[in-house]
């Protein structure tokens, strides 16, 4: 694949050929450029693929967020407990 676009291939054929396109955005493709355009088409599907990145890395950063904010109430929880029980356990009965 990575030969194929180093080649210098000028027809648009031959690139969409490679694979780096899956079989059902070819397919999409092809339906958006009958009744658009092509150049129209490629936009759509690049914007659709910015967006379902942006879309990930919001998911991905949410999670990422949470797990934090959970370890550090954990790290706190910690911290008060331990400070309360070397409290206690200076302090004669």
């Amino acid at each position: 694949m990575e030969h194929r676009l180093g080649a210098g291939r000028d027809n648009i054929a031959d690139v969409l050929d490679t694979g780096l396109i899956s079989q059902s955005d070819l397919l999409r493709l092809r339906l958006i450029a009958q009744s658009k355009g092509f150049e129209h088409a490629l936009v759509r599907q690049g914007q659709r693929a910015a967006d379902d990145g942006s879309k990930s890395i919001r998911i991905t950063g949410r999670v990422l967020s949470g797990a934090i904010l959970a370890g550090t109430a954990m790290f706190a929880i910690f911290m008060i407990t331990a400070v309360y029980s070397a409290g206690f356990s200076v302090v004669p009965s």
